[in-house]
């Protein structure tokens, strides 16, 4: 039974649920009973895209949605949006997902009266706690709000305007800036009057961005500013390139910068084109459209595999393939190769299908021979009903693995060599891989075809194309399109920072999470990924230590028991008098992240109202605390050295609230905010729910704790409650906030600066037996000799092991020293192809020339261009037939930045032509040194599509590597280059850094533990 109340003014609605019906509507425990009962299970450590149920009901099944937000609150991440219908998933570690359950009514009688069909599908929208509540924007427009108290067992979401809608537009945001403004973000549609002066602004969307003074502001509230601009549509730009769409800004900050990330083109999967570029900038107002990187921050997969991958048979997205086909049914052997296709077999341009546009744009892949009369096109109401196609190519060897790439709509059936390898049953929105067994294939003649009917359930759309590759013995890939709607978020360690976005993997939509690294301050996302992606992705890593309080055996974990009790899955602390410090009892550390959830006794606080952390502990009489103070609405920082205490008050930013100060909230008790500090050295950052503590600045610069000491939990003469407690060894280096590294090292504005003569080895941190670090590496200019690289595990200068790039030869390099003597583990090359998008994005669609910039300077010997080909029709946006360049054309060329000169120097280079769907590759006749390429084309309907540049070396390389397993990975710019044995497996060891007679700029090192076993403070190295 289920009764829902509406208050007569509308705002409130409750839902009650009958006990028999829990089971459907209540979070369930992934790590309960009923996951043992299933077989089904998650494996944790490989990263394994799409979001997966992983218990209750819906075990099994995918995440339903598909444009979707996520936040983190007491210990758990909320997961909702387009397809979830105001239902919300939750996890412990972004990794398993429970079933979902309700959490905002979409039943009419809780709507209110401008309530539209869309309204409850609750789509395109924000989850964000602030100031004790808990915001769900959505549609654009509107505006929920809940007690976050209730969001776990019986949630009461509340319609914040009753009367009328929230606001305009589309994609909306809440964020907290690093200085304290609140600010709101949303898409101001295409057709949309500007929100300042109401002119019109036509095929212009765009981000714009207001600061607000609470969440609750609505459209025309004297607490809205000014609206601004940030970033908008741009005509010529990859991301407004079909269409004029712009949309899903999704503002974030790290470490001193901020990042703008955005999506452009038409939304459709069939058209190919809709996915995420970023921008970035020192400061949340100082976007524009220069702001923009030059490619693309998540992009489809294709281009990346066509790179990696021997093209047999292009698809038709990149142009026209030429194939064979019939409308009448064709007799003898047509599936087989050596087929005579005479009589009413055509050979003409494909792909075919019908219609020929979505949300009226072309689709890029449908040619129907060039047919416009639809009585001639199949698929359309009054073309043929049926088509049989093929394709014929030759191999001189079966490759070792064979991908089938195709898109089938309707109801048919694909073939190679006469074997059946798919049927199709209905619709398909995005292209699929399929492996070819290899037994299906054979040198010489072979053949790929298929047959496909309208006969059967009215669908809207029909479609055949297919390419063929050989992968290279490389798995087959899932084919990823679509990677948008963007949300990023840091992981619950507390180091890693991760993207949530929505996709098709080989058709299927979901939501899915790649890492994000910052190559000093450039964003980078390792993906889109799918099972099978190459270079090992691990998921996302857990803390070293957690502690939920579901029982009273956590109480063991601590030192001091005094006042202390759980209570409801809780730790409930009572101190009336002086201090109460418990400390965790197994770790005396010096760099970590923590995380605790505080919650203050909502009827008596306490008299001085304060509760935190011990940040260090080696004595009573050295020792540095944190707390937060009810009453005063500060943060402390006490600190003793030698006996001598000092204490800083410090207040808390003028925007932050325990409980809301609206009326809409008044109902809301006391609440839960976050904790979070990251002690690296002698440095100490502190953040409180989204608020960086002293405007992201250190809260306390002590040198006397950098060393060892025992963290834990501290209150003084107050009342709260504290839950989900997490702490993993690590630290993050960056900027100039370098400490506690040898003194020959030094901190620059670049980052840390090594020695430039000599071998320079340093390290850090607290010895682990299991970590993940990573750090960008800058030589500056190209250098021709010299190594610079990373410390991997480091026990004494007798055992070690180091990786290096070695600019005189090329080469990547391992070695360990292991009782004094050296051993070479593995060796490779240097060389890497890098997509890189064109900067002078600004001249638009006339544009005859494209400038790359490489993100250092490099050794470039080839470049790779995968053209435009095909019409592109919008009206009033675009109209043009791309064409293939003419490779014999004076006009067609590629010229390098001389920055001595300050002028572009033409290259020598020959051509190797490959026609529509593959790279065209430009060989110069001698490597050259480049920071800046330019193309330069005869023609505006010559306009490269991907750019791709073989660096055979780089003064840039992000270096990563995870100790885990007995393994050691490496990775440089996210490709995997080493796997060996870990010759120290299970002794603990710190990393570092190191050159070799060359001085490099080391920075965003971010390193942490991911041991599964529990620390050892004493070491295991015997």
């Amino acid at each position: 039974m289920v009764v829902n109340e509406v208050m007569n003014n509308g705002i409130r609605f409750s839902l009650i649920v009958l006990l028999i019906g829990i089971a459907s509507v209540m979070p369930m425990d992934n790590y309960g009973d009923i996951q043992a009962e299933e077989a089904w299970k998650i494996e944790s450590n490989k990263l394994d895209n799409k979001f997966m149920v992983d218990s209750g009901p819906e075990m099994g099944e995918k995440v339903k949605v598909y444009d979707g937000t996520i936040e983190k609150y007491n210990g758990y991440y909320y997961l909702m949006g387009t397809g979830s219908h105001g239902h919300v998933y939750r996890s412990k570690d972004m990794i398993h997902w429970e079933s979902a359950y309700e959490l905002i009514s979409d039943d009419p009688a809780t709507l209110p009266p401008y309530a539209d069909e869309v309204y409850p599908r609750y789509g395109a929208s924000d989850l964000f706690f602030h100031n004790g509540v808990m915001f769900y924007g959505f549609n654009g427009n509107n505006l929920v709000h809940g007690d976050p108290s209730t969001i776990n067992n019986a949630p009461d979401f509340r319609h914040s305007f009753w009367d009328k809608k929230f606001d305009l537009g589309i994609d909306l945001q809440f964020f907290v800036a690093h200085d304290g403004e609140l600010l709101y973000l949303r898409k101001v549609n295409p057709f949309e009057p500007d929100p300042n002066t109401g002119a019109e602004k036509p095929f212009d969307a765009g981000a714009w961005m207001w600061k607000v003074e609470s969440f609750f502001d609505e459209r025309g509230s004297e607490g809205r500013s000014l609206a601004q601009e940030l970033i908008h549509t741009q005509k010529g730009h990859w991301a407004s390139f079909d269409k004029f769409n712009f949309e899903g800004q999704e503002m974030y900050y790290d470490n001193g910068r901020y990042y703008l990330l955005y999506m452009g083109n038409n939304m459709a999967p069939r058209t190919g084109l809709y996915e995420t570029g970023v921008a970035q900038s020192d400061h949340y107002d100082t976007f524009d459209n220069s702001s923009k990187y030059a490619g693309k921050l998540i992009a489809r997969n294709l281009e990346e595999m066509i790179l990696k991958y021997d093209v047999i048979l292009p698809t038709a997205e990149h142009g026209y393939q030429t194939y064979e086909y019939t409308f009448t049914e064709p007799d003898g052997n047509w599936q087989h190769a050596n087929y005579e296709s005479a009589g009413d077999w055509e050979s003409g341009q494909g792909g075919f299908g019908f219609p020929l546009k979505e949300r009226n744009v072309l689709i890029r892949s449908i040619y129907n021979d060039g047919k416009e009369d639809q009585n001639n096109i199949w698929g359309s109401p009054e073309g043929p009903d049926n088509i049989w196609v093929r394709r014929e190519f030759q191999l001189d060897s079966v490759p070792e693995t064979t991908a089938l790439r195709l898109r089938v709509e309707g109801y048919g059936k694909v073939y190679v060599n006469g074997q059946e390898v798919h049927q199709q049953q209905g619709q398909q929105r995005s292209y699929q891989m399929i492996e070819v067994p290899s037994e299906f294939l054979h040198e010489g003649e072979n053949v790929v075809a298929a047959e496909v009917t309208t006969v059967g359930p009215d669908i809207m759309y029909y479609h055949v194309d297919f390419g063929l590759y050989d992968t290279n013995g490389e798995p087959v890939e899932a084919d990823i399109v679509g990677p948008t709607q963007p949300n990023v978020i840091k992981g619950s360690n507390g180091f890693e920072t991760w993207v949530t976005y929505k996709a098709l993997w080989d058709g299927d939509n979901g939501q899915g999470k790649d890492r994000v690294y910052f190559w000093d301050d450039e964003m980078v996302v390792d993906g889109p990924t799918s099972t099978n992606s190459p270079d090992q992705h691990f998921d996302a890593w857990q803390p070293t230590f957690q502690d939920r309080f579901d029982s009273e055996s956590s109480r063991s974990a601590y030192t001091n028991q005094e006042g202390i009790t759980m209570k409801d899955q809780t730790l409930d602390v009572q101190t009336p008098n002086g201090v109460n410090q418990i400390l965790l009892k197994h770790y005396e550390i010096e760099n970590y992240f923590l995380e605790t959830n505080i919650k203050f006794d909502s009827t008596d606080f306490g008299n001085k109202a304060r509760a935190g952390v011990t940040v260090w502990h080696q004595d009573e009489e050295n020792y540095v605390r944190l707390f937060i103070d009810r009453d005063d609405r500060t943060y402390i920082v006490a600190y003793a050295i030698d006996g001598e205490e000092t204490v800083e008050v410090n207040a808390l930013p003028d925007t932050f609230e325990f409980l809301h100060s609206d009326e809409r909230a008044s109902e809301f008790g006391e609440q839960y905010h976050t904790l979070k500090l990251y002690k690296n050295g002698s440095q100490l950052f502190a953040e409180l729910d989204h608020y960086k503590l002293n405007n992201d600045e250190p809260v306390l610069e002590l040198k006397e704790m950098t060393t060892p000491g025992m963290v834990g939990l501290v209150g003084e003469e107050a009342n709260y409650r504290m839950d989900n407690v997490s702490l993993t060894i690590g630290w993050n280096d960056y900027g100039t906030y370098f400490n506690d590294w040898d003194k020959e090292w030094n901190t620059t504005e670049q980052g840390l600066q090594s020695p430039s003569e000599g071998e320079a080895l340093t390290v850090k941190g607290d010895p682990m037996q299991e970590h993940e670090f990573s750090v960008n590496i800058d030589t500056g200019s190209l250098p021709e000799q010299g190594k610079a690289g990373i410390v991997l595990e480091y026990i004494n200068d007798q055992n070690y092991v180091v990786a290096y790039t070695d600019y005189m030869k090329n080469q990547f390099k391992i070695y360990q020293i292991k009782n004094g003597k050296e051993k070479i583990l593995d060796v490779a090359s240097t060389a890497r192809e890098t997509i890189y998008g064109n900067s002078n994005f600004d001249k638009g669609l006339d544009q005859k020339d494209y400038v790359y910039d490489l993100r250092a300077p490099a050794e470039v010997s080839q470049v790779k261009s995968l053209w435009l080909n095909g019409k592109y029709f919008l009206p009033n946006w675009i109209d043009r037939e791309f064409k293939l360049p003419d490779p014999n054309s004076p006009n067609l060329g590629m010229d390098n930045w001389n920055s001595e000169s300050s002028q572009w120097d033409s290259l020598d280079l020959s051509y190797d032509w490959t026609g529509r769907g593959d790279y065209h590759i430009a060989n110069f006749d001698n490597s050259i040194v480049a920071d800046k390429l330019r193309m330069n084309v005869p023609s505006i309907i010559n306009r490269p599509f991907s750019f791709a540049v073989r660096e055979e070396i780089s003064a840039q390389n992000f270096y990563k590597t995870v100790r885990t397993g007995g393994k050691l990975y490496m990775w440089v710019n996210n490709e995997l280059i080493f796997e060996v044995d870990d010759p120290f497996k299970n002794r603990e060891t710190q990393v570092g850094l190191y050159t070799d007679n060359l001085g490099a700029t080391f920075n965003s090192f971010t390193g942490f533990d991911i041991s599964d076993q529990p620390y050892n403070p004493k070491g295991n190295n015997n």
